[in-house]
């Protein structure tokens, strides 16, 4: 397995499996990365890179390459209502993990305009907007796919929103969050209705919003459907690091699904978030994840071996009670 970074602290990422060699990043990604961090203001940014081997998982590249799909997350600070740099950092995102080969990159929860943002009524976005057609355009330049979590105005109400963008800037999907968590939530969004899934380059995918992922019958249900990976834009506050630590990986585990978790860092308001973004494999293995500051990951998904994926979707037995 190989780790590329732009410094040389590694506990952004942990490597479950097999051993890994350290290497640099290319030029290109370091610039680009360089770039995120200018232009959205943050700390100097870490740039994570984990390909190739995982030991006891098969791997594909559906262009024939042999690996698995490689996809991305970004991991940053909340803009808090200043959408022109979270339009900005979107952009430096996919454009980074386009260079790095990337099919598709995830956005944490609410991207636009902030998650906790006092203004977030107000600056609510409308599907199809100029916000999104600048980030289709960032999509077909970086020739890689996007899915960011916004706020979205529409038939008269607020929803808890992602948006996915294949690799042209296309849409290819729209979902609503199902699962609104506590009571800012319920106030200000109304609740989605239905799932959503669609094809990305030969493999079905689904997306949740975060408290979503943490039922399981919704990850059933999305699995039961033929899903095999989950994409999950997330604003994960403190204390709750038991989602991460166990919750997604043991989702993705019990239901044979690869799941991306991006998270904010950082805090906006009165909220802490806790980092610790994740990209697991369907298995369970934890195969790239951040600690709590400004982190891109990038991975080669682990394809579904059968000797490793759970059966208990075939095995349960219902007790009826009488």
């Amino acid at each position: 397995m190989k780790i590329a970074r732009t410094d040389s602290h590694l506990s952004g990422m942990r490597a479950y499996r097999g051993k890994a060699e350290i290497c640099q990043a290319r030029p290109k990604e370091q610039e680009l990365v360089r770039g995120m961090g200018l232009r959205g203001g943050l700390a100097p940014t870490r740039l994570w890179r984990k390909l190739g081997h995982v030991a006891g998982a098969k791997r594909r590249d559906p262009k024939g390459g042999g690996h698995g799909m490689r996809v991305a997350l970004w991991q940053g600070c909340s803009v808090d209502g200043d959408i022109g740099a979270g339009l900005a950092q979107a952009e430096a995102a996919v454009a980074a993990a386009g260079a790095m080969g990337a099919r598709v990159l995830v956005l944490p929860e609410c991207w636009l305009p902030g998650y906790n943002t006092a203004r977030l009524a107000d600056l609510a976005l409308e599907r199809g907007g100029a916000w999104q057609t600048r980030l289709s355009a960032a999509c077909a330049d970086a020739g890689c796919g996007l899915v960011i979590g916004y706020a979205e105005r529409g038939d008269g109400c607020l929803y808890n929103t992602a948006l996915a963008l294949d690799s042209t800037g296309c849409e290819v999907a729209h979902y609503r969050k199902i699962q609104l968590y506590g009571p800012r939530e319920a106030a200000l969004y109304r609740p989605g209705h239905a799932y959503v899934t669609f094809d990305l380059e030969g493999v079905k995918v689904g997306l949740l919003i975060c408290y979503d992922v943490e039922f399981a019958p919704h990850v059933a249900a999305l699995a039961g459907r033929g899903v095999d990976l989950l994409l999950v834009p997330t604003a994960n506050m403190m204390p709750f690091t038991h989602v991460m630590r166990a919750t997604v990986p043991a989702m993705a585990a019990n239901h044979g699904v690869a799941i991306v978790y991006a998270n904010f860092c950082g805090t906006e308001g009165d909220l802490t978030y806790a980092g610790r973004s994740l990209i697991a494999g369907p298995h369970g293995e934890v195969v790239a994840q951040a600690f709590e500051t400004p982190a891109l990951l990038v991975a080669d998904l682990p394809l579904r071996d059968p000797g490793y994926l759970s059966t208990q979707a075939h095995d349960f037995r219902a007790v009826v009670e009488g």
